[in-house]
């Protein structure tokens, strides 16, 4: 008798609890698809890389944000997202404003290397663009809680400085993992944690804070002003000649490229933080050795984006055997020249003539490349004969 009543009170506080969770859920999405615009704050914490290899990437980056809910809309809010950060490579602040009114979306963003505005009118944006742009805001939220290509897997509370909050797992169509913490009193998110990429880890963090209904949706001042860019640093390509700069080496000393006029020249582009650069990382320590080694040929491996500091924890880590060249600049005019003229994905292999003209790239990696390589430097040497 006692087990039965036991088991009985246990399925009433459980029914209880989903009750009481189904209408914080409930409150919640009512509150964020009211008719009055909303204000708040987002630090976006984005991690990249592998905890356990020591070379994460944190990126923070804040914004202010105004959604407000138009359920007739092509899009089910018209919103403004202001996102300030500092860039991961480039290390400068960067300001971004986007604006959606349901007849077009602005883009304005404001840097040291570049400034655009650019207006896009109906037809030249999708929802999928809009989907990406409001990545872990409100539309997200709520198709979270409604359950639209998400699967509730957990829920319990849960206290966090304090405040008693709901802590719900989901499960994405495309095997997401995601998990969102409400406010159990105020009926707001507080937090969302998305794995993008289980196997180059790609996590996002977004904390909520001070919502704020408001009264009036007040349009940004520059929605006014005409589509702009300004002029941008051509990517060196085929048939043109690398410019005289100074490549830093890691261990120490300096490399002008000037310097490897007379021979052909690999020029590899990498970065932090590439998986697939991590994975030819074998195959270029055998390129350098075989090219450098025949006196007929060079090779050099340039990090443009990467610090000294980073790039050294990354040799540590992964026992590096050839030399790293990394753009280490006073004035940073040069240091974004550079990485203007070289804005290739990464990783990205350059063949160089005698004249350090570009004759051939190929961007992504695959060994059969080394014998590519290998003919194209033999052509060229033949030729000269």
């Amino acid at each position: 008798m006692k087990k039965i009543l036991f088991l009985t009170i246990t399925t009433i506080l459980v029914f209880g609890c989903k009750l009481d969770n189904e209408k914080i859920i409930s409150k919640t999405l009512a509150n964020l698809s009211t008719e009055k615009a909303i204000n708040y704050q987002v630090e976006q914490i984005t991690f990249q890389g592998n905890p356990s290899l020591k070379d994460t990437l944190e990126i923070i980056a804040y914004q202010d944000a105004i959604f407000q809910y138009n359920k007739d809309s092509l899009f089910p809010y018209k919103f403004h997202i202001i996102y300030d950060y500092v860039h991961p490579y480039y290390n400068f602040p960067i300001n971004v404003n986007y604006f959606f009114n349901d007849e077009e979306l602005i883009v304005r963003l404001e840097s040291e290397t570049e400034n655009f505005q650019r207006n896009h009118g109906l037809g030249e944006f999708d929802q999928i663009r809009l989907n990406a742009i409001t990545s872990g805001h409100i539309p997200a939220i709520v198709q979270i809680l409604s359950n639209n290509g998400y699967r509730l897997t957990s829920q319990k509370d849960t206290l966090i400085e304090g405040h008693k909050l709901l802590r719900l797992e989901y499960l994405s169509d495309k095997n997401i993992p995601v998990e969102l913490y409400l406010d159990k009193q105020d009926f707001h998110p507080v937090q969302l944690k998305v794995i993008t990429n289980l196997f180059q880890p790609f996590i996002e963090e977004y904390h909520y804070s001070d919502f704020e209904y408001l009264k009036v949706f007040d349009e940004p001042r520059f929605i006014s002003e005409e589509s702009f860019e300004s002029e941008q640093t051509p990517v060196l390509g085929i048939g043109d000649a690398l410019p005289d700069w100074e490549f830093s080496y890691i261990n120490g000393g300096k490399l002008q490229t000037s310097s490897l006029i007379g021979k052909p020249t690999v020029l590899y582009l990498s970065s932090l933080n590439c998986a697939p650069c991590l994975k030819a990382s074998p195959y270029i320590s055998r390129m350098y050795h075989s090219y450098t080694e025949n006196d007929i040929s060079q090779f050099v491996v340039f990090y443009p984006y990467d610090s000294k500091k980073q790039i050294n924890k990354f040799i540590d880590v992964n026992d590096i055997s050839y030399p790293i060249t990394y753009n280490l600049q006073i004035n940073n005019d040069i240091k974004f020249e550079i990485i203007n003229h070289l804005k290739y994905p990464v990783p990205t292999l350059l063949l160089l003539d005698k004249n350090n003209r570009i004759i051939w790239t190929k961007t992504g990696f695959h060994p059969d490349l080394e014998g590519v390589i290998e003919d194209l430097i033999t052509e060229l040497n033949n030729a000269d004969k």
